[in-house]
Formats: structure tokens, C-alpha cells, sequence
């Protein structure tokens, strides 16, 4: 695994492959934190690394446990397991200094950062989870993995299941939550998409095309546009959230799919899509609309020529 940092404004954290986390100060290195056990540097930064500079504390994921660190003296302050399973990601709220974390049990596990106490256990239909979208303002929680959604309410407590939304007949890969909208679009292995009113607590659309598990999703609520892609189909879509319509993309060629890495980035200010090759020649390729609006045809940018890439119907 190569190096990896986390960075805000001057200060650093960084992940070695000599399983050592090091906070500094510029130059100067404030703590050297030693990674002992079992644990896999890959998994830790998967789960990803949460800092809070004003407090100087540090939570990741290392061992199958949730680990509190202080970084001016490196020394751990909690040590958080689950009670069955293994955690597989968290995520925190420093302001109420809690964390909520889940794993392969099919549990969501809330615990006080302050204190390291368990707060709740919260147990759905889920056989495992694969991870959650949370909304601390409301105390909301969205679960997804192998089974329903759980849509969980924190307050006023005890904690409680709030809604199961059923549909998806394969594992949930993942969400993208609008809390204010109350809306949610959630991805799966069973090759589609849905739309859900997280307030009506049902399903608005099913959106099918892909022939395979789809890997990612990016939404933008405001557009109300939504992009998604597949490693089993040379084809990206376009769904339209408010009326349930699709634009294909198709790739112009399997050595151009083959070279592409999976990775795509949407402006959705213009419109444009910039999809990333793991071959140089096609390192940087843009898809645009090109006239105003939804105009079905989008030019590609390439490092050979220029070329257009017009959708097919879905």
C-alpha cells in the first residue's frame, strides 16, 4: 500500500507502509503511533481516518476495533469492539462526540468518544452491512448491505427501526442521501438502482440497464440527475430522478472500456463527465452535452483527436 496523508492547514496525518500513523506540525512530527496486531493498512485507509485538530484526536478503524488516539502524546484513549463481527467502517460526530460504526455482523453500533461506553446495539434484518449514510442534525441513520435499508431514528431514544425498505434482491453496494429531501438513491448487485421517499418510506423508481452489478453511483439533487456505471457493461447511464428516463453512453471500443479505470467525475454545474483511463493516451476524457440543456449528444475530449459519444436509448 503506498503513503497516504490527511491534511488541514499545515497539520498532517499520515499512513506508512511501516504500519506507523504520524501526526505533524509542518515539519516537525507531533506523535509516532505504532500499529500492533492483525490489522490491514488496505481496510484502514477503505475505512478512512476521521481527525479532529482542535481536540487532537484521532479515530480509525485498525484490528477489527475502532481506536481513539490523542495525537499529542500517541496514546490510546479508547479501544471500541464490536461485541460479535467485525467492524468494517464508522463514522463520527465531534461535536456530540459520538461514533456509529458497522461491520459484518449486521449490526450499527453507536458509542460514546468521550466516555467508550456502548450506547446502543442497533440489530435490523440485515445479515451484514456494507456501510450507512448519516444525519447527525436529525439523528437519522441509513444502513444498507445484504438485505432491506434500515432507516434508523436515534432520537428521542431508545434508538429505533424506523422503516425497512425492501426491493433491492441482491447485496446493496451503495447510497447517496439528500436528508433534506428526503430522498435516497441506493445501487446493488442485483444490477439496478432505486429511488426512495425516505418520508413516504417507498420506492418512487426501480431504474434497470445494467447487466451487471453496479459498482458506483453520483447524484446531483438539484439537477435531479444521476450517473451510474458497471464493470460488467461498456456503458455508463444518465437517469433523470424526477421522471425515470435513462440516457446510455456507450464505449466506443473494448480496448478504450478495458483501459478505463473505473473512476469518473461529473460537473454538474456544465454538464460534463471526465472519465479516468489507466491508459496514457486516454488519461483524460471528457463528456460534455453539445448544445444547451439535455442535448443527447456529448463530445468526448481525447489526447487523440476529438471524437462524439452520443448515448443509445436505454
Amino acid at each position: 500500500m503506498a503513503p497516504c496523508s490527511y491534511m488541514h492547514c499545515g497539520a498532517e496525518v499520515t499512513v506508512g507502509s511501516d504500519d506507523r500513523i504520524a501526526a505533524w506540525a509542518g515539519d516537525r512530527r507531533m506523535c509516532s503511533i505504532r500499529l500492533k496486531g492483525d490489522g490491514d493498512l488496505d481496510d484502514l485507509v477503505d475505512a478512512g481516518l476521521e481527525v479532529h485538530w482542535e481536540s487532537n484526536r484521532l479515530v480509525a478503524c485498525w484490528n477489527s476495533a475502532i481506536r481513539l488516539w490523542n495525537l499529542c502524546s500517541g496514546n490510546a484513549l479508547h479501544v471500541l469492539r464490536a461485541p460479535v463481527g467485525r467492524i468494517k467502517g464508522f463514522n463520527v460526530d465531534w461535536d456530540s462526540s459520538r461514533c456509529v460504526a458497522w461491520g459484518s455482523s449486521g449490526q450499527c453500533l453507536l458509542w460514546s468518544l468521550a466516555t467508550g461506553q456502548l450506547l446502543e446495539n442497533l440489530v435490523g434484518p440485515a445479515s451484514a452491512i456494507s456501510g450507512l449514510a448519516c444525519c447527525w442534525e436529525t439523528e437519522r441513520i441509513l444502513s444498507f448491505g445484504a438485505g432491506p435499508l434500515c432507516l434508523w431514528s436515534l432520537t428521542p431514544g431508545p434508538a429505533r427501526l424506523s422503516a425497512e425498505l425492501q426491493g433491492h434482491s441482491d447485496v446493496v453496494a451503495g447510497v447517496e442521501v439528500s436528508w433534506e429531501m428526503d430522498r435516497a438513491l441506493s445501487w446493488a448487485d442485483d444490477t439496478t438502482l432505486r429511488l426512495w421517499d425516505l418520508k413516504e418510506k417507498s420506492c418512487l423508481f426501480r431504474f434497470a440497464g445494467h447487466c451487471g452489478p453496479v459498482w458506483s453511483a453520483q447524484v446531483d439533487w438539484d439537477s435531479g440527475f444521476a450517473m451510474s456505471y458497471s464493470f460488467m457493461q461498456m456503458a455508463l447511464f444518465l437517469w433523470n430522478l424526477q421522471d425515470g428516463t435513462s440516457s446510455k453512453f456507450q464505449f466506443s471500443s473494448s480496448e478504450s472500456f478495458q483501459a478505463w479505470s473505473g473512476g469518473a467525475e461529473v460537473d454538474w454545474t456544465r454538464f460534463m463527465l471526465t472519465r479516468d483511463s489507466l491508459e496514457p493516451s486516454f488519461a483524460r476524457q471528457v463528456a460534455r452535452p453539445s448544445g444547451r440543456g439535455m442535448d443527447p449528444h456529448w463530445r468526448v475530449a481525447r489526447s487523440r483527436g476529438s471524437r462524439h459519444w452520443s448515448p443509445s436509448p436505454a
